[in-house]
C-alpha cells in the first residue's frame, strides 16, 4: 500500500518534515 511505500522510503534516509506529515495522515 502507500502508507508502506513511504514509510520505506522514510526509513531509508527520507527523513523530511512534508514525508513525516503524509505518513502520519496516511496513519490516520
Amino acid at each position: 500500500s502507500a502508507m508502506i511505500a513511504d514509510y520505506m522510503f522514510w526509513l531509508g534516509g527520507g527523513r523530511e518534515q512534508s514525508i513525516s506529515k503524509l505518513i502520519k495522515l496516511y496513519w490516520q
